[in-house]
């Protein structure tokens, strides 16, 4: 994607005095997208260079979790259970919005692939999860593929661009009643690979604990996936083993190891994961338990933690990571097994909250 087609503001959006710190580690051109929301109950998907210059701003009608960039083209994914999404085009400045099809809602997450879309939407009438499958151009519904479990909820496409990776976190939801678990009782995640080619499944991979909700992905260059989990039992009265589980490329799914006090401060909600391949350090978000976590996948523990507060999204640069708030901070921490004795305060804005997630354009 080229830098220039982001460099057209739709409406301005009410910003605050910026802090930033110069550094050799972060290109000041780097641009970070995200949707955003703000105090007065707005939605907007914000595009921000790390220098602090706002260089596009644009009002949606509903909340927007992950984005995918496709081109000239922005795609902002609703919040579960949203029926819509809202893309705008960059070339002509215009926006429009996507209804899923009829009984389905989206869980937030898409991968390009070829001359489609792939989104993880959720069957409603009947409480399976799908992969709904879009014409890249038209963005019309050719057709959807079944993900082999209930909720899924990121997807992400392993080295080959044939097999997708599905996170099943296991849990019903329904437009009607909004954000709630309609199956406490029986919330079954999986990790399910799925040959594109076909729709088939490959494999599937579940843990020992059916209450670790499998939530977010990120994969390595060796196609080893990182999984971010969410506690759906109290939290409070009793300690899941891990909050991160890895999947080898040979096909072995386990917890990584961490001490309960670790987990514990954790709160049984990580949020965004990203992967640095070049230092093979992971890093996971914890936006309850306001801190970024560290973890070893090759000795399979945690390593380290860094306290910010409601550190919501995260993606890796050359160097690190950069994290953003829902403080309307930005953060960049280098990727280490090791604690750094701090991180760089990129931006600071305090009138809205960077959401979920972001994806950074350089």
């Amino acid at each position: 994607m080229k830098r220039r087609d982001f460099l057209k503001t739709s409406i301005a959006l009410p910003t605050a005095p910026l802090l930033s710190c110069s550094s050799t580690d972060i290109n000041s051109t780097n641009t970070i997208i995200s949707a955003t929301y703000d105090h007065s109950g707005g939605h907007q998907l914000l595009v921000q260079q790390l220098n602090n210059t706002v260089e596009a701003a644009y009002s949606m009608p509903f909340r927007g979790h992950d984005v995918l960039l496709d081109e000239q083209r922005i795609i902002v994914f609703g919040r579960r259970p949203e029926t819509r999404c809202f893309v705008i085009d960059q070339q002509s400045r215009q926006t429009q919005i996507v209804q899923a099809a009829k009984h389905r809602h989206f869980y937030g997450h898409g991968v390009l692939h070829e001359n489609v879309i792939l989104t993880t939407e959720n069957n409603y009438e009947d409480g399976i999860g799908v992969i709904g499958i879009r014409d890249r151009v038209s963005l019309q519904t050719l057709g959807e593929y079944s993900c082999y479990g209930i909720g899924p909820h990121d997807c992400q496409l392993l080295a080959d661009g044939n097999t997708l990776a599905v996170a099943n976190g296991g849990m019903r939801t329904h437009p009607e009643t909004g954000y709630r678990t309609l199956n406490k009782d029986s919330i079954s995640p999986s990790l399910v690979l799925i040959d594109l080619q076909n729709g088939d499944k490959i494999d599937e991979f579940r843990l020992n604990d059916n209450l670790l909700s499998i939530r977010h992905l990120s994969v390595s260059a060796d196609d080893g996936i990182a999984a971010a989990l969410q506690y759906q039992g109290n939290a409070y009265q009793s300690t899941p083993e891990s909050l991160v589980a890895w999947l080898t490329p040979a096909g072995n799914f386990r917890l990584l190891e961490s001490e309960p006090s670790a987990i514990q401060a954790m709160h049984g909600y990580m949020g965004d994961v990203a992967w640095h391949h070049t230092s093979k350090v992971l890093a996971v978000t914890s936006p309850k338990g306001n801190q970024v976590t560290f973890w070893n996948q090759e000795q399979h523990r945690h390593s380290w933690s860094l306290n910010i507060a409601e550190a919501c999204g995260i993606v890796s640069n050359k160097n690190g990571f950069i994290v953003s708030t829902q403080h309307g901070a930005l953060h960049y921490i280098e990727a280490s097994h090791t604690p750094v004795a701090a991180q760089q305060l990129l931006a600071s804005n305090e009138t809205f909250a960077w959401d979920n997630h972001a994806q950074l354009l350089s």
